[in-house]
């Protein structure tokens, strides 16, 4: 098995498509190529070793004009692209074929993975890849609650996503609605004023009232 120019650039064969989509092509292969390459000591892996002076841009480059770390590399890519196919997936296959959660006995296709292959979305199995690939509903983590705050014109504009839902009862309409909306990237606007928040048909008002006991301690009804 040959790759010409993937064993010296590794990361072109993502194709140009960006793991923060569900239907990215490479990713599956890049993480499994990194998984392989960080067995490699970072002495000899890199060009340039890590300098505390410039703590964002080192280490850098793969020391490709040593003989072994080449091998080495073309090792990594060759178990990488191996693991893939042996276990039911093409070396081109989408992200979200392999990262993906179950709500309902239904794959959700999930975009992201491990901070240490360098994901900004962290969406990570934390499992090695057998035949199911990537579920998320064993041992996964990541991202949970993000959100995005803007000052706009008219105030405060805060968008929110919620990647594990609201409930962990299968029964509830709300134990997969969250999760599919961050599959989709579809942002939810947070009410923030005090008009948007009692405009919202979703709202409830709950009004607490109390009285202190003779012993001077709060109680409710």
């Amino acid at each position: 098995m040959r790759f010409p120019r993937c064993t010296t650039h590794a990361r072109s064969c993502v194709n140009g498509t960006a793991p923060r989509n569900t239907d990215a092509r490479g990713a599956n292969l890049w993480d499994e190529f990194w998984a392989r390459v960080t067995r490699i000591a970072p002495e000899r892996l890199y060009e340039s070793g890590f300098d505390p002076g410039k703590p964002l841009a080192t280490p850098s480059g793969f020391n490709v004009d040593n003989p072994a770390v080449l091998q080495d590399l073309r090792q990594a890519l060759g178990g990488a692209a191996l693991a893939l196919r042996l276990n039911g997936f093409a070396l081109d296959s989408r992200r979200g074929d392999i990262l993906y959660t179950e709500r309902g006995g239904t794959r959700v296709p999930l975009y992201g993975g491990c901070d240490e292959e360098g994901y900004f979305t962290i969406v990570c199995a934390r499992r090695p890849l057998d035949a199911k690939g990537y579920p998320m509903d064993v041992s996964g983590q990541g991202d949970s609650y993000v959100q995005v705050v803007t000052f706009g014109a008219s105030g405060v504009e805060a968008d929110t996503m919620l990647s594990h839902s609201e409930s962990d009862d299968p029964a509830s309409p709300h134990s997969a609605d969250a999760t599919r909306a961050f599959a989709a990237k579809r942002w939810a606007r947070f009410p923030f004023t005090d008009e948007a928040i009692d405009s919202d048909p979703a709202v409830t008002p709950v009004v607490v009232s109390g009285t202190h006991d003779e012993a001077g301690a709060p109680t409710r009804r």
